[in-house]
């Protein structure tokens, strides 16, 4: 092989491996935006789970009323269900 073919070969690979690494970041960029809406997913689903099993345990409708729901409880109801769960 000449020393120009060769000179032309390595030019060539240097491109495809320069193409090959913007697909690559491509990729993990999208990869990355998956996973974060992943992520905002299972939060906001995680808290609502907080939320229905404290409706739940507490048997009150209102979580964000549950401090003057408490307040009629007996004391070891208000250690026991946040000791269980």
């Amino acid at each position: 092989m000449s020393a120009l073919g060769e000179v032309l070969d390595g030019m060539f690979a240097r491109l495809r491996l320069r193409s090959l690494r913007i697909f690559w970041h491509v990729d993990f960029w999208g990869l990355a935006l998956v996973i974060g809406i992943a992520s905002g997913v299972a939060a906001v689903l995680f808290g609502m789970g907080i939320a229905w099993i404290q409706t739940w345990a507490y048997g009150t409708p209102d979580v964000n009323r549950l401090h003057s729901f408490a307040e009629n409880l007996d004391w070891y109801w208000v250690v026991l269900i946040p000791t269980i769960g």
